[in-house]
C-alpha cells in the first residue's frame, strides 16, 4: 500500500544502531492495517546519491519504464504519495537534470522505477527513456507533495501534463488500491501528441478495474493514430469529466506537470484559466 504516516521517532537504542550503519530509521504505520514497519530510507533529501539501472523494458503502448537499483535489498523511498525526487545525470556528454516522479509503489523495497516516452517534451523524459542497464543516475529525495488521505474528497479530478501524470497515477493509485476509500476520481491527461503518451496500458486497466476512475486523454496536435479529442483544454471538455465546483469543500483538483488550464500549453499551472472561469475556487485547487 502507497498510504502511510510517520508515527515517532525510532526508540533511542535502535536509532544509535542505526546511525552507525549509516541510515536514518522511522516507524511508519500502513493506514489500511495499522501494522508496524521499518523503514530504512535509501535516498538522502540533502545529498545526491548515485543509482545504477538494474534494467529497463519497453512497453506495448509506447512507454519505457527503468528500474534503479538500491545500495541494499531492504532500502526504500519511505514517502507517500504524491512524492517527487530531483534527479542528474550525464547522458551523451551532455548533463541532465531535473525532477522525476517514480512510478512504482513507494513502498517498494530495494528499488525504484521511473517511466517516460522518446517523444517527450522534457530533457529528463528524453534521458531516461534513452538509458541502459548498467547506466548511473544520481537522485535526492524524496520531496513530499500534497496528500489526499483516505475519503478525504467526495470527488478528486486531476490534471495532468506531461511528464506529471506519474504524479497524477501515484495518487490514483493509492486512492483506488484502498478498499476502504470511495473517492472518485476524474484524470484529464494532457500531451502535445500521441506519441507522448506514457503509461496508457496502466491508465486503461485503472479505468477498466475500478468504476470510480475515468480518465480522458487530450492531445494538442491530430495524428492518423489518435482518435480522442485533440487541442487546448477548454471548458466544456473540463467539464465533461472534472467534477463540478459546486461540491464545495468535498472536491478538489489537483494539477501536476506544467499545465495552464486556460490554453494546455506548457506554463506554470495555476487555479487561473478555465478552472477560475468554471468557478473552482483558489482553495479547491492544488499542485502536486
Amino acid at each position: 500500500m502507497f498510504a502511510r504516516r510517520a508515527l515517532r521517532a525510532a526508540a533511542p537504542a535502535f536509532a544509535a544502531g542505526a546511525a552507525a550503519c549509516g541510515a536514518t530509521t522511522a516507524w511508519l504505520a500502513d493506514e489500511a492495517d495499522a501494522g508496524m514497519f521499518v523503514v530504512r530510507p535509501g535516498l538522502s533529501a540533502s545529498e545526491y546519491k548515485p543509482l545504477v539501472v538494474g534494467g529497463v523494458r519497453q512497453h506495448t503502448d509506447g512507454t519505457t519504464r527503468v528500474r534503479f537499483v538500491m545500495e541494499e535489498p531492504d532500502l526504500e523511498l519511505g514517502a507517500v504519495a504524491a512524492a517527487h525526487l530531483m534527479a542528474k545525470a550525464s547522458i551523451d556528454g551532455a548533463e541532465v537534470a531535473g525532477r522525476v516522479a517514480p512510478v512504482s509503489p513507494l513502498t517498494a523495497k530495494g528499488y525504484f522505477e521511473l517511466a517516460a516516452a522518446a517523444a517527450g517534451d522534457s530533457a529528463m523524459s528524453k534521458a531516461i527513456s534513452s538509458l541502459k542497464t548498467g547506466d548511473v543516475v544520481q537522485f535526492k529525495g524524496p520531496v513530499q507533495g500534497f496528500q489526499v488521505g483516505r475519503n478525504q474528497f467526495k470527488s478528486v479530478g486531476i490534471l495532468a501534463r506531461g511528464d506529471g501524470i506519474a504524479d497524477a497515477l501515484q495518487v490514483a493509485t493509492k486512492l483506488l488500491s484502498d478498499p476502504r476509500d470511495d473517492t472518485e476520481i476524474r484524470l484529464v491527461y494532457s500531451v502535445r501528441s500521441a506519441d507522448q503518451i506514457v503509461l496508457r496500458n496502466h491508465i486503461d486497466a485503472l479505468a477498466l478495474l475500478h468504476p470510480r476512475f475515468k480518465a480522458l486523454i487530450v492531445a494538442d496536435e491530430a495524428a492518423p493514430q489518435w482518435t480522442g479529442p485533440t487541442g487546448p483544454l477548454s471548458k466544456p471538455l473540463l467539464a465533461s469529466i472534472l467534477p463540478p465546483p459546486t461540491e464545495g469543500d468535498s472536491t478538489v483538483i489537483l494539477v501536476a506537470g506544467d499545465v495552464d488550464a486556460a490554453s494546455g500549453k506548457a506554463t506554470k499551472a495555476r487555479a487561473a484559466g478555465v478552472l477560475g472561469a468554471m468557478q473552482y475556487s483558489p482553495a479547491q485547487v492544488r499542485s502536486l
